[in-house]
């Protein structure tokens, strides 16, 4: 008995059969990979547009702009992608809302070294 017949019960097995690939039929891995846990979000604390940018920057840091993809993005924060296309209409508007967060945070940052300064002579 092999594991896709444990997972499926040997009668199941037997009616959902197809050729096997790399010792486990496409079946089984559909089903497998169904089967990983995905975070789930109360209202209270759904995932919001600010956290996808906040791992949209996180995934900029370690591997530049190119690191920035729907689908590992949403594996990182442990969603589907749905929940993107929820709060964006595709990849560019979610690198325009990271730039933006990123210009907040400099200018903010900036305006308040500058008032650390007594005379900005």
């Amino acid at each position: 008995m092999n594991l896709a017949e444990v997972m499926l019960g040997n009668d199941l097995f037997q009616q959902t059969r197809v050729p096997l690939m790399h010792g486990f039929s496409i079946r089984y891995r559909m089903a497998k990979r169904s089967m990983t846990k995905r975070r789930t979000y109360s209202r209270a604390e759904a995932l919001k547009a600010e956290d996808w940018v906040g791992a949209a920057r996180a995934a900029m840091a370690e591997g530049g702009i190119e690191a920035v993809a729907v689908e590992p993005l949403a594996r990182r924060l442990g969603v589907t992608k749905g929940s993107f296309y929820w709060h964006f209409k595709d990849r560019r508007a979610l690198l325009e809302a990271t730039l933006e967060r990123w210009e907040e945070e400099s200018t903010e940052a900036r305006i308040s070294a500058s008032r650390r300064i007594s005379d900005p002579r």
